[in-house]
């Protein structure tokens, strides 16, 4: 993910026509700093994203990496039936409960 975002920063910030050092001021964060974000060597603080993002002109979110495309098995997740076993398990926990959930609470 720090790659991700390190190659996002560095790409805008030569769109821009920037230097680090520039890039790096301007965030209130030193050239060395801002190098190693780049490098995805380095995690990148909350605030830190919001001033990155602010110098370079756009969203913070436009820094962060697309979401990764989920599985499509997970879209088929709710098809899936419990084995038999487990669910004469749940029925019996259920059965000595009396139906109440315990919520573990005091």
């Amino acid at each position: 993910m720090y790659s991700d975002l390190g190659e996002r920063i560095a790409g805008l910030r030569r769109a821009a026509r920037l230097t680090q050092r520039e890039v790096a001021e301007r965030a209130g964060m030193g050239r060395p700093t801002l190098a190693n974000i780049e490098r995805g060597r380095q995690r990148v603080l909350y605030h830190q994203l919001l001033d990155l993002a602010s110098v370079l002109g756009v969203d913070p979110r436009e820094l962060l990496p697309a979401p990764a495309v989920p599985s499509p098995v997970l879209d088929h997740l709710d098809d899936l039936q419990a084995p038999q076993r487990v669910v004469d398990w749940v029925r019996r926990g259920i059965a000595r409960t009396g139906g109440q959930e315990d919520d573990g609470g005091g």
